[in-house]
């Protein structure tokens, strides 16, 4: 399957890239800075920004399948993660591309009562409010986007190995109390998601398995 991929650079995103391209998918990268990507057999890199459009545009066309793992530290009131979003969606509406797989995160809309952290919410609230207001943008306009959509939100991202068990649950489900995960499932379960049917114009949480 030839895939567009927005967010190649960041560590949960390298880390789809190298499973995508294992299971002889194509991908068509866009990123900013084309030196942060080698070269590798499979791997098609656009340079530019995913607020544009003519960049996203060419990264989409073409394709069968979009994969977004785009994120935003800044603190700062901003758009960044939903602008590039829509303009994703438009592309995809444009260039007839239906399949859109979206990492989102713990917390967002009705995931964040069930949160067992105090802190965490804490720090939703004050810290990083503005982050995750835009990531509750960036949802509204995919599941308005008319496209067959899924909205993958992972708890706490890990550098450590893949344990190749992980589970899903709805939005608004009770947590467990470690959601802690490893990048490298998040990449497993986002590379599963795109051929799941059962996941079309789900939100759904990602955390390890309590068995793990």
């Amino acid at each position: 399957m030839k895939l567009a991929l927005f967010g190649a650079t960041g560590k949960t995103g390298q880390a789809f890239l190298d499973l995508a391209l294992a299971a002889s998918h194509e991908i068509v990268a866009l990123v900013r800075d084309p030196a942060k990507l080698a070269p590798r057999p499979g791997l098609a890199i656009v340079a530019g920004d995913a607020r544009d459009d003519d960049a996203v545009r060419r990264a989409v066309d073409g394709t069968e399948a979009v994969v977004s793992l785009l994120g935003s530290f800044n603190r700062k009131p901003n758009t960044e993660v939903s602008d590039a979003s829509q303009r994703i969606v438009t592309a995809m509406r444009d260039a007839g591309v239906e399949r859109l797989v979206v990492c989102s995160t713990i917390g967002v809309g009705d995931s964040f009562a069930p949160m067992r952290s105090r802190l965490f919410k804490l720090i939703i609230r004050t810290l990083a409010r503005h982050i995750w207001a835009d990531r509750e943008r960036q949802e509204r306009i995919v599941r308005g986007s008319g496209l067959d959509w899924t909205i993958v939100r992972p708890g706490g991202l890990r550098d450590t190995p893949a344990t190749g068990r992980w589970t899903l649950i709805g939005s608004g489900d009770p947590q467990p109390a470690k959601v802690a995960i490893a990048r490298a499932d998040v990449a497993a379960c986002l590379l599963a998601a795109i051929a799941d049917p059962a996941l079309s114009r789900r939100t759904v949480c990602l955390y390890t398995d309590a068995a793990a």
